[in-house]
């Protein structure tokens, strides 16, 4: 279900703080909040969403990062820990 537009962004930030949290123990070895392959898949879209937001909002992404996830096999090279497949 859609977010109501007076309360998008609240809903939304509380969204990814728990997402974040997830990421966090996973990386630390949490095999509870490991990936699988469907929840891995949507966070690499999530990861290219937040890259646009943030280029609408002016940040320029350019020189952040040279290890950018724009797919499924940039999350297993940089990330295996966090996945479950």
């Amino acid at each position: 279900m859609s977010n109501m537009s007076y309360c998008r962004f609240q809903n939304t930030l509380r969204d990814l703080q728990d997402c974040n949290y997830a990421l966090d123990e996973a990386i630390n070895g949490n095999e509870e909040d490991k990936l699988s392959r469907e929840e891995a898949g949507a966070l690499v879209e999530m990861i290219g969403v937040m890259e646009e937001i943030l280029e609408t909002m002016g940040y320029s992404l350019g020189d952040l990062s040279t290890e950018a996830i724009t797919s499924m096999e940039d999350l297993k090279e940089l990330r295996p820990e966090i996945l479950d497949f």
